[in-house]
């Protein structure tokens, strides 16, 4: 059963008990909503689909709030059957220590601007699976994270992130790690010990390297490196067996390595590197391969021939200016259903057509 918080006024509440159930006090609450604090563009569709209650035996078990207040605290501390939190509000600071008591909270989702750091986050909800964190001003990720036993999933968006600490490879139950910022320009290479790890995006702009512990992530099948400033992808990289997607959006490559040939298991691979020179022959051992975009790529030239052996290729899309001719391997693609050539002037390559 899901109620969206549309009307909330909590003047007369600021003391209230919970004797009756949680669900009738939360409706009592539905009355006027202070709109006033809501600005032009803040309310989104993704943030409405948040905003809510749901109750199960008459315990309220989610809730979702817009422009979260202070005088909250007495009603959430209180409900402590809670397993789900979400709060949005540009000028909260902190988490209150009154909330440190929902021992069942397993999924916590904070949006706020005024927020700088996440320790008491971490000492209040030891015991959350997943965590999601979309501010400003976050700098650093404090160390404490590794208080964190038993999360699966990690989200971190935080337009001035500089600084991820090396305790974040000491979660051993994570299962997806999503990092945004401006101003991080180094992975720690404990990120390799994830042991568990089988998604992890990684969107820093001034990011200059990845650690070639990477390697290391055994069960990774999903990876998304943007970056304008990262020059090399590591060789370390082909030992990724289970690695089924893998979307590489870098500004200051040339040269992919070899070992991308390697991802024996790879089904999808995106390439939006403007600075490509030249792809890998390896390309063409992928043999589980079914989608192949390149994209937005200035000073590629020519693709290798062993792109004819994707025998099970079925998207492929080419957005490139200097190319005019493909390969003749390009005949060899018999599975394929869908291509879409942009940009370059193929009109030499006709003949591949009536072939595929």
């Amino acid at each position: 059963m899901t109620n969206n918080l549309s009307n909330l006024d909590l003047v007369e509440y600021d003391n209230i008990q919970l004797v009756r159930s949680e669900y009738e006090i939360l409706m009592e609450l539905k009355k006027k909503w202070n709109r006033k604090l809501v600005r032009v563009g803040e309310i989104t569709e993704e943030r409405t689909s948040k905003i809510g209650i749901k109750v199960e035996n008459n315990h309220v078990i989610y809730l979702g709030l817009f422009c979260y207040s202070e005088i909250l605290d007495t009603i959430i501390a209180g409900l402590t059957e809670l397993e789900g939190l979400y709060i949005y509000n540009p000028n909260l600071r902190e988490i209150p220590s009154k909330f440190k008591n929902h021992i069942k909270l397993r999924d916590l989702i904070i949006e706020s601007k005024g927020c700088s750091d996440l320790t008491h986050i971490f000492d209040f909800f030891p015991n959350i699976e997943s965590f999601s964190f979309i501010g400003e001003y976050l700098e650093e990720i404090s160390s404490n994270i590794n208080k964190l036993g038993n999360i699966k999933k990690i989200i971190i968006n935080s337009r001035k992130l500089k600084f991820i600490p090396s305790e974040i490879g000491q979660l051993d139950t994570l299962e997806e790690l999503c990092l945004r910022g401006f101003y991080c320009n180094t992975l720690p290479e404990s990120i390799g010990n994830l042991k568990s790890l089988k998604s992890l995006h990684i969107y820093i702009r001034p990011l200059e390297y990845i650690p070639e512990s990477i390697g290391n992530l055994s069960y990774l099948q999903n990876l998304i490196i943007y970056s304008k400033q990262c020059k090399e992808i590591p060789s370390t990289i082909g030992a990724l067996k289970n690695l089924k997607k893998l979307k590489l959006s870098l500004n200051s490559i040339q040269i992919l390595s070899d070992a991308i040939g390697d991802l024996i298991n790879l089904e999808e691979l995106i390439l939006s590197v403007p600075s490509l020179t030249k792809l890998p022959d390896t390309i063409g051992r992928l043999s589980k391969l079914t989608k192949l975009e390149i994209i937005d790529t200035f000073h590629l030239t020519q693709l290798p021939e062993t792109i004819g052996s994707l025998k099970n290729l079925k998207y492929f899309r080419l957005l490139v200016w200097d190319i005019t001719s493909l390969p003749d391997s390009i005949a060899n693609l018999n599975n394929l259903e869908y291509l879409n050539l942009e940009r370059g002037d193929f009109s030499q390559s006709r003949k591949y057509f009536v072939s595929l």
